[in-house]
């Protein structure tokens, strides 16, 4: 991605009007590392209340395989082309748009009209630029949960599972990992992050449910533990890089 479109995703704003028409939308988010079972727990989510609405976001990468099902176009993600994403900024579709691994994510504001007509509480996994956008906006009612795996020996499984069975050669598995940790860095840093474990999809997932019908959260205690996972992990991975930069 060249610096100039760098650039244009730092500076864009939603439409300030558009902002304070959506701020009402009861809005429940997922953020975290890759692999760490977002979507599947947005899948039990939807399985178990009608209450909740996915947002679709935008990526401009290609659609790929994920647990050996080929993503769709309207369903996982809109695949955009980088020119259309550029349009969209240009006419202000965006309500929030951030550069992810050298490709172009947003949230399209015809999603949160769409979802707000219906009544539902709109669902979206994010990446956590996004999050951190949206936590800006002063909405109304707003959860956004870091979702992560109970520990480093899941969440490679996961990763592998995921990649059908590999995880990449030797600069894709470091660019991965950076990007964890960069993520998990920002998950200690942010106190509006709600850390939540993810070990049973459909556990965490009802935890979700009752908490967005509770408007409540994970104890003190629940956090804590989640924050001690969250820098176990943390060490972990970091451990696992030095190791791959030790065979270079």
């Amino acid at each position: 991605m060249d610096e100039s479109l760098l650039q244009r995703i730092k500076h864009y704003d939603a439409p300030s009007d558009v902002v304070a028409e959506l701020s009402p939308i009861k809005t429940v988010m997922l953020t975290g590392i890759t692999a760490a079972g977002k979507d599947t727990v947005i899948g039990d989510i939807l399985k178990e209340s009608d209450e909740f609405m996915r947002v679709v976001t935008s990526t401009t990468r290609e659609p790929r395989e994920n647990n050996g099902i080929m993503e769709q176009d309207g369903r996982e993600y809109y695949f955009l082309t980088e020119a259309q994403a550029i349009q969209n900024m240009d006419q202000g579709e965006y309500i929030e748009v951030a550069p992810v691994h050298g490709r172009v994510n947003g949230s399209l504001i015809s999603e949160y009209r769409r979802i707000s007509g219906l009544a539902k509480t709109a669902l979206t996994d994010i990446n956590y630029e996004g999050a951190e956008k949206f936590l800006t906006f002063g909405m109304d009612d707003l959860s956004v949960y870091f979702v992560m795996p109970p520990n480093f020996e899941v969440w490679l499984a996961r990763l592998m599972k995921r990649q059908g069975g590999t995880i990449g050669d030797h600069d894709e598995i470091l660019r991965r990992f950076r990007s964890a940790q960069d993520e998990l860095d920002n998950a200690l840093r942010s106190p509006d992050f709600i850390p939540i474990t993810n070990d049973v999809s459909r556990d965490t997932a009802s935890r979700i449910i009752e908490y967005a019908r509770t408007n409540t959260g994970p104890s003190a205690t629940e956090r804590e533990q989640a924050n001690d996972a969250i820098h176990d992990l943390n060490t972990a991975i970091s451990n696992y890089i030095s190791q791959l930069e030790d065979i270079r």
